[in-house]
């Protein structure tokens, strides 16, 4: 069969994978979830080559099937054993598929957008939908609380349902790996800190329109995306004595380390990322980051809720390598990105900011420098400011007594600056002016807002002096 015959492509693809990965509350059955998960996955790539479905898989990973089939039978014979194998594995977790006929004459990127848009209307159509509820009768799993308890853990004596008790199964740690969420905030900075973060990549949609012109440029392509990203997460936390890969696979990641460690994972994934080939194609696609740190005992449902929040409030800034982070309060409720907007409309944050160069004060960010953005401050001119009042021991005090002034009324806040730059040494008022401004309040086209805040978070997080190699 070849790829100007007549054919099905079929697509399957896993529904609310962070749902059904971060629900426990324990980082056991997490791990334990997210190895089912791709384990389900893999199997269903080798699935649709078995004699009995006569398929070809074109890209199999983060969840998602592309396969192609002689004839819509065989091709939703195959969709219907994923969607058994998932229920197999994992007890839960379900799986959206569409189909959709290839002509010979018909552009294969084409019929690629036509099955995704498909299967965007499916999931969407199915978004409300739970399986299995959990009613007022029954007794709810101790480790998830999302479904009826079904076994007792023989671990810990919970009562546990039975998609738990398949991930308690799979989630036995290595060697040298961490017990808890717990165990990796131990040694952070402040202690009992934890980041989590969530990396995904920018519109792929666009990307492979652009470069794909046949399903093995497509397949080649999709695979070698998922690899970068692997590599980078992996040198990332080369570094890092203690962290999670909570989820890696397709064009997304979520990872969990020492709070401390997030700025230094940052850097080193963007220079791997950013120095990696992504062959057929002659360039690279974006990233956004969502940074969120909280204590260890936040819940891992809420730290993803946010974390996921922030992934989404970066890839605002479009065709540049974005970020926003948050350092979560214990009493944050709803969405962290809209509780920093003044009733007067200024943006208490310059958040989402450009990731930046680490080792260069000048913002290289492509064709997002267009239309004023060089002149935005990056994540890592934050960072380097940070560096520079802790080398210049710069009063604390001072420095986050900047917080709560991006939160007064407009004069009042202008005043509170400029009385802290009267107040501290020359050397650090010429830091603060540098990072932040000779004013409080920085205009942008139609936007007005303020670093103070940015600058402020990151202070607990960053070290003096920390080279960036």
């Amino acid at each position: 069969m070849g790829e100007n015959d007549m054919a099905y492509l079929a697509i399957t693809d896993a529904d609310r994978i962070h749902d059904y990965v971060f629900s426990p509350h324990e980082l056991r059955l997490v791990r334990g979830g997210s190895r089912l998960q791709k384990q389900a996955n893999d199997e269903a790539g080798r699935l649709a080559e078995e004699p009995r479905f006569k398929g070809t898989t074109i890209f199999a990973d983060g969840g998602t099937v592309l396969a192609r089939f002689p004839d819509k039978d065989h091709a939703i014979s195959f969709c219907k054993e994923v969607s058994n194998l998932y229920r197999r594995k994992t007890a839960i977790a379900t799986v959206s598929h569409e189909i959709v006929e290839h002509p010979p004459s018909a552009h294969f990127i084409d019929i690629h957008s036509e099955l995704r848009d498909k299967l965007e209307v499916r999931k969407q159509s199915r978004a409300g939908e739970q399986l299995l509820p959990v009613r007022p009768f029954w007794v709810s799993c101790e480790a998830c609380g999302e479904f009826a308890a079904s076994v007792v853990s023989l671990r810990e004596r919970k009562r546990i349902c039975e998609a738990c008790r398949l991930r308690d199964e799979r989630g036995s740690r290595e060697e040298d790996a961490a017990e808890s969420f717990e165990d990796i905030a131990r040694d952070a900075r402040p202690q009992n800190y934890l980041a989590i973060v969530y990396i995904d990549i920018d519109g792929l949609g666009e990307f492979f329109a652009k470069h794909v012109q046949s399903e093995s440029d497509y397949g080649s392509l999709a695979k070698r995306i998922g690899e970068v990203v692997r590599d980078s997460v992996n040198h990332g936390l080369a570094r890092v004595s203690k962290s999670e890969q909570l989820l890696v696979g397709g064009d997304d990641a979520v990872v969990a380390l020492p709070a401390q460690h997030a700025v230094e994972f940052i850097q080193d994934f963007s220079w791997k990322f950013r120095s990696s080939s992504f062959a057929p194609a002659p360039e690279r696609p974006t990233f956004s980051i969502g940074l969120a740190i909280a204590h260890s005992h936040y819940p891992i449902a809420e730290f993803m809720r946010i974390a996921n929040d922030l992934q989404k409030s970066a890839k605002r800034i479009k065709g540049a390598d974005a970020i926003d982070y948050e350092v979560v309060a214990s009493s944050m409720t709803g969405h962290v990105v809209k509780q920093r907007e003044c009733a007067d409309g200024r943006a208490r944050t310059g958040r989402p900011l450009l990731i930046g160069d680490p080792a260069n004060s000048k913002t290289n960010e492509g064709d997002a420098t267009q239309g004023g953005l060089s002149e935005r401050k990056s994540f890592f001119d934050m960072v380097r400011a940070v560096r520079n009042l802790k080398d210049l021991d710069a009063p604390v005090s001072q420095v986050k007594s900047l917080y709560p002034v991006a939160f007064e009324g407009t004069l009042q806040s202008e005043l509170d600056y400029l009385n802290v730059l009267a107040r501290v040494r020359p050397d650090v008022r010429s830091s603060l002016i540098q990072a932040v401004g000779s004013r409080l309040w920085r205009e942008e086209r139609d936007r007005i807002y303020t670093v103070a805040a940015d600058l402020v978070e990151l202070w607990e997080f960053v070290d003096a002096s920390k080279a960036d190699d």
